[in-house]
């Protein structure tokens, strides 16, 4: 499952050690991010308590055919969120209500904070971008209860030394190095997550987002290129050239 996946967190301190830091702790904080450059995305998230002191930071790849910078900022939610679901459930300590979460994506944040209040989903809801990891951090989120999930502008230090952001930021400038060390994996096809039953699959990859727009490309694109070879004459010209770029 990719639960098991996207859960490797590298704590600072062993698991029951970090469990009685985040209980004394005032306030534990804790950013996500993500990016996609190329379509390929990789994620990082870092938590620190509100005097500065390192609890666990992550990085990772992430799955899906055409990866979006927003399906790669709700892969680091869903890290962030399953570790903390997992470090309690392991240590069987109780969740404390000192968590505070961001993350620089406000349409993630947005989304996410909309699904926590359906009781039931809709059918057409699931054919929404990224559903299978949106769907999974709503999830977690329902079952800590006690989460607070915040917007926080990104990249705040190309404007002030990172010492003179808020600790927010400075975890997001943090999450985003993390994000960065992750190499060009390209990781076309995604596990399946926990909760989302069934996943489309073709033979560039899992598609996420625009299900239904893609279905129509691939199935047309026999009879396009048929018609286009017939009508200007193309030889094997055609298989050289690069059709994604144009949509086909």
């Amino acid at each position: 499952m990719a639960d098991f996946l996207i859960f490797k967190g590298c704590l600072e301190h062993d698991a029951f050690t970090s469990a009685q830091i985040i209980e004394a702790a005032g306030d534990v904080y804790a950013t996500s991010d993500g990016s996609a450059p190329n379509f390929r995305g990789s994620f990082g998230w870092s938590m620190k308590t509100k005097d500065g002191k390192k609890i666990a930071h992550n990085n990772g790849p992430v799955g899906g055919y055409r990866c979006s910078s927003y399906r790669a900022e709700a892969y680091g939610l869903l890290s962030l969120t399953l570790f903390i679901f997992h470090l309690h459930r392991y240590t069987k300590s109780t969740i404390q209500s000192n968590y505070k979460l961001f993350s620089d994506s406000l349409s993630a944040v947005t989304k996410v904070n909309e699904y926590r209040s359906y009781s039931k989903y809709y059918p057409s809801v699931t054919l929404s971008a990224d559903w299978d990891v949106l769907q999974a951090v709503t999830r977690y989120c329902k079952e800590i209860d006690l989460l607070t999930l915040t917007h926080v502008k990104g990249h705040q230090d190309d404007e002030k030394d990172t010492s003179e952001l808020s600790l927010e930021a400075q975890l997001n400038v943090e999450a985003d190095e993390l994000a960065g060390k992750i190499e060009n994996i390209n990781s076309s096809y995604a596990c399946m997550i926990t909760g989302t039953q069934v996943a489309l699959q073709s033979k560039h990859g899992t598609i996420t987002s625009k299900v239904a727009r893609t279905i129509r490309r691939f199935a047309s694109r026999r009879k396009v290129k048929v018609y286009m070879m017939e009508k200007y004459c193309w030889g094997r010209c055609y298989e050289y050239v690069d059709w994604e770029c144009y949509g086909l």
